[in-house]
């Protein structure tokens, strides 16, 4: 099964980092290119119309020509300092067990061990923009 990552990627202004904002996962690359159609009439998205950025991927625990409504998404984060977290993304699976097998494989290795609290994972409706209302620049 094929998944595309849709995010809206910003470059803060006078800082070495960027702001996410994860819009949702689609089942076909046109479903995600509508999403950002719709999006582009929020503010904040509309200011930073070049800033989405989709990811294609295969989702291992299911067979290529299988589909279901659903996936989850598995990451680590950690917070440096009041202004700044870490998000790794560590996959995307069909089932929960997997999502779970994924974080139980990372907690042993070394890049995590200093932060063993910060994975999570979550269920996400395929076709569904999970962020929705814009934003504003300061």
């Amino acid at each position: 099964m094929i998944v595309f990552k849709l995010d809206h990627v910003r470059k803060v202004a006078g800082r070495h980092c960027t702001d996410t904002n994860g819009i949702g996962y689609f089942d076909s690359e046109k479903s995600a290119q509508d999403a950002i159609r719709q999006l582009l009439n929020q503010p904040g998205f509309c200011d930073y119309s070049d800033d989405f950025r989709m990811e294609k991927l295969s989702v291992p625990d299911i067979g290529k020509t299988e589909t279901q409504s659903y996936v989850y998404d598995v990451w680590h984060e950690w917070e440096l300092d009041a202004d700044t977290t870490y998000v790794t993304f560590l996959g995307v699976y069909a089932k929960e067990s997997s999502a779970q097998n994924r974080i139980e494989k990372c907690r042993r290795r070394e890049k995590f061990r200093k932060h063993p609290d910060g994975f999570g994972y979550a269920r996400n409706e395929l076709n569904q923009i999970s962020w929705q209302e814009g934003f504003v620049i300061e």
